[in-house]
């Protein structure tokens, strides 16, 4: 294989995980916009999410071949994150909508 093949293949890897990242949003908001059940829906969202962020940090920030010790931290930062996040972000969820559906 020549120096320009290699090239353009790898260039266009970028772009092929541009493309399914965007197929993965597409789908989160069809999914969003379907009448499913609530627990479905936050269930098929979630493995969603959990497949864009393997295709980031497998192909964008190099950690697919990385040390399994790295792969778990990040695994672990990235959960940890999401619990406090959902942790400081749904009383006032809650609060506001509270605020919206009374009379």
């Amino acid at each position: 294989m020549s120096h320009a093949s290699r090239d353009t293949v790898s260039s266009a890897k970028p772009w092929i995980t541009t493309g399914a990242l965007l197929l993965l949003t597409f789908l989160m908001l069809a999914l969003a916009n379907a009448s499913l059940p609530r627990a479905l829906e936050i269930m098929a969202l979630t493995m969603l999410m959990l497949m864009q962020v393997a295709l980031i940090a497998g192909n964008s920030m190099r950690l697919r071949h990385a040390h399994p010790g790295i792969l778990w931290t990040f695994v672990g930062g990235l959960l940890v994150t999401s619990v406090l996040l959902y942790v400081l972000i749904a009383p006032d969820a809650m609060r506001i909508r509270e605020m919206v559906t009374r009379p």
